[in-house]
């Protein structure tokens, strides 16, 4: 048994050392508690969602691309403009049912789907039961070359003087099939080419029909036409006619498809020529 003395002692040691004295005793609880917080789990849904959501973000980071069919069509979901490609969702979505809601939310939130309509999906690939085309918001569609339809009322023996730029039947066909069931589209961003046009050589009447634009979306918020290599048309075309024909159909799908089209910016980028067609605020929205 210590000592009056030897007690006195110690407690003048460790009040000369409060640091020592302090981590003795943090160590001696660290024994005590050990075993009764390593099993503690971590409450993540106690986060705000705001914090949730950041997480979310960060882990679509390292899973930021995948491929998905569905009804033939091949479908590319980029996440944030990422590359990296996959054709499986990521494991952790299964972790629980909130946590899958929130992160095909958080996914639909930032990510853009690509569509070109000459690639389909081989038939025998099964259709993930968790990526449909609802969860789609911004949709970038490659059209590719317009149909080009000579004036068939002309003899056969004449030159076409006047023609139809449209597009394909078989694209309206995938079209309306994929914009049935994307029904939260809104933002649509196409990219068609001028196709055969870029072959003739003499001046031609101009008829655009773009109306199939109309099977994708009906409700949009942006709508965003890119017409490719538009600068190679050969000048005998009358390439302002063209334009006019082109311009004008193009406004008149925006004024079907996004609602109270206000603001309309057409720009030319090298060869490529783009207009943009944005909707209306609401009283509502601005308040």
């Amino acid at each position: 048994m210590a000592s009056k003395g030897c007690k006195r002692k110690l407690a003048t040691a460790s009040a000369a050392h409060p640091d020592a004295a302090d981590e003795k005793r943090l160590r001696k609880k660290l024994r005590r508690n050990k075993g009764k917080t390593e099993n503690v789990p971590f409450r993540f849904f106690h986060l705000p969602r705001e914090l949730r959501d950041q997480i979310y973000d960060e882990v679509w980071k390292k899973h930021p691309m995948v491929t998905f069919p569905y009804r033939g069509l091949k479908l590319h979901i980029h996440y944030d403009g990422g590359h990296a490609c996959s054709k499986y969702l990521p494991t952790w979505l299964l972790t629980n049912k909130s946590m899958l809601e929130e992160g095909l939310e958080q996914l639909a939130r930032k990510s853009t789907t690509y569509w070109t309509p000459s690639i389909n999906f081989i038939t025998s690939t099964k259709p993930s039961p968790l990526l449909v085309p609802t969860h789609i918001r911004n949709l970038n569609v490659q059209l590719g070359d317009l149909k080009y339809t000579p004036d068939k009322t002309q003899p056969p023996s004449q030159q076409p003087r006047s023609a139809t730029l449209g597009v394909q039947d078989w694209k309206k066909t995938d079209m309306e099939c994929l914009g049935s069931a994307a029904t939260e589209l809104k933002t649509l961003r196409l990219k068609l080419s001028l196709g055969q046009t870029r072959k003739l050589k003499k001046r031609h009447d101009w008829t655009v029909d773009l109306s199939a634009i109309e099977l994708l979306a009906s409700k949009l918020e942006k709508l965003e036409v890119w017409i490719v290599n538009y600068s190679e048309i050969d000048d005998q075309l009358d390439p302002g006619s063209l334009f006019t024909a082109m311009l004008s159909e193009i406004e008149t799908v925006a004024l079907r498809t996004v609602d109270e089209v206000v603001q309309e910016v057409i720009e030319t980028h090298e060869k490529n020529f783009r207009i943009e067609f944005v909707k209306a605020h609401t009283a509502k929205e601005t308040e």
